[in-house]
């Protein structure tokens, strides 16, 4: 997911912590945002119905994948 969202926001993999807000802590937008969200759906093969909102650090984004 790292890789995914440095290629996002133009930030090496290593400058991403797991708590790191998308937003607020890395500088990304709202855009963004939608773009990591569409490219991890993508990624992992998740079905529409999923909704991964609200999820803006990798470690959320983890959990909730997990929990699935």
């Amino acid at each position: 997911m790292k890789k995914i969202l440095s290629e996002i926001i133009d930030k090496e993999v290593e400058e991403i912590g797991d708590n790191d807000h998308l937003i607020i802590d890395l500088g990304g937008s709202s855009l963004d945002y939608f773009t990591f969200l569409m490219k991890i759906k993508d990624y992992y093969d998740l079905p529409d119905g999923i909704e991964v909102n609200s999820y803006y650090t990798i470690e959320e984004v983890a959990v909730y994948l997990v929990n699935l």
